[in-house]
């Protein structure tokens, strides 16, 4: 975040030349891209499943402890629209403070072993929404540094908070399958998911837990050009938190400590303005971010959360980090994938997994005589 938070755009790595135009720092080339599908719509779950099914319990499970920091009491809080709660983000994290152990037991730190290069270390941010599964941006593994969608490749660390001291509730875990969004191209849907080798424990004295995706209720609020601050005393607006342990400035190091800054949220109109022709900005996408550059995100907090407080205490993801001109450049909010956009997308690719997974367990199960006749064989 830059000032702040280790901003979160392109992962580390050598910074690649400024564009002609002077203000944007990206990856790579950015060519006018196709925008993505209309949203669908957000059902709790894909349509045609039905809720009994052993898999479709399962994932709604998995959310019955979601958004809730290990810092909270789980008590009733004030409205996620609450003039009180804009005006306390104020003036108290806009320059990124370091955050408090616990805090977002939801962040992951990709880190990545780069077949010629060896061991990188930690390459992007992630969030976990699935006791078994991650999500990040796209860009973090298939990028101009490189592309390496291989799972055998990848780590995620979870329940970290200083990347330099080992405080023994780290939880490192082999990634086991990679999935990016089918209509990836540059920064245009972008996210991906990857599946934990094992899943994680989320009770007892784990410092793990899961991030909720965004409810139907938060979606009509953050509709691409819904109002993102408000506009007149008594007006409400959401308390949104970016997390990260990204560099703190474009030519400065990746923080130890994992850092965290409140973003107000813009209409993508904003953003669309400001970025121009090469970068379409679309209803994939989310404007957030001061405009005045006292913080925002950099170098390594790709793929890591924007996070915003619901009425009810629980934390819900709203975006990831995707990418931005600069770290907090003054003038140009950061840009991140808009969560609501790909709820649907995420919820039907765990169940898919899900469903091959007891496809699998179904053909492992032999009948004895059919082994003999392979022991037989053999």
């Amino acid at each position: 975040m830059a000032a702040g938070l280790p901003a979160g755009r392109g992962p580390p790595g050598p910074a690649p030349p400024p564009p002609s135009s002077g203000h944007r720092r990206l990856h790579r080339p950015l060519p006018r891209a196709a925008p993505p599908p209309p949203p669908v719509p957000l059902p709790r779950l894909p349509p045609g499943l039905e809720p009994a099914t052993t898999i479709t319990r399962r994932l709604l499970c998995a959310d019955a402890q979601c958004g809730l920091s290990l810092l909270s009491r789980r008590r009733p809080r004030r409205s996620l629209w609450s003039p009180a709660i804009w005006t306390q983000s104020q003036g108290r994290i806009v320059n990124g403070k370091e955050s408090r152990q616990g805090q977002w037991p939801w962040q992951a730190s990709l880190q990545v072993l780069h077949p010629r290069l060896g061991f990188i270390g930690h390459w992007c941010g992630g969030v976990l929404v699935r006791d078994r599964w991650v999500v990040t941006a796209a860009h973090c593994i298939h990028n101009d540094v490189f592309s390496l969608p291989l799972p055998a490749l990848w780590t995620a660390v979870l329940g970290d908070w200083d990347r330099e001291v080992e405080e023994h509730t780290e939880v490192r875990v082999p990634i086991e399958k990679i999935l990016i969004h089918e209509r990836f191209h540059s920064y245009n849907n972008d996210i991906a998911l990857m599946k934990l080798s094992r899943r994680v424990r989320l009770t007892g004295d784990s410092r793990v837990r899961t991030l909720c995706l965004p409810a139907a209720p938060y979606n009509n609020a953050s509709a691409p050009d819904a109002p993102a601050a408000p506009d007149a005393p008594g007006e409400r607006a959401p308390l949104c938190m970016v997390s990260g342990w990204g560099r703190q400035s474009s030519n400065g190091d990746e923080t130890a400590t994992l850092l965290q800054a409140s973003v107000p949220l813009h209409p993508n109109s904003l953003c669309a303005k400001r970025y121009g022709g090469p970068i379409r900005v679309n209803a994939g996408h989310l404007c957030a971010g001061h405009l005045d550059g006292s913080s925002g995100t950099c170098v390594g907090d790709s793929g890591g959360p924007l996070q915003c407080l619901g009425a009810d205490g629980r934390w819900f993801l709203v975006g990831i980090t995707s990418f931005g001109s600069g770290c907090a450049r003054p003038g140009f909010p950061d840009v991140y994938t808009r969560m609501a956009h790909y709820t649907a997308w995420i919820q039907e690719k765990i169940l898919k997994d899900a469903e091959e997974d007891v496809d699998v367990e179904g053909e492992d199960e032999e009948d004895p005589e059919d082994e003999d006749q392979d022991l037989a064989d053999y």
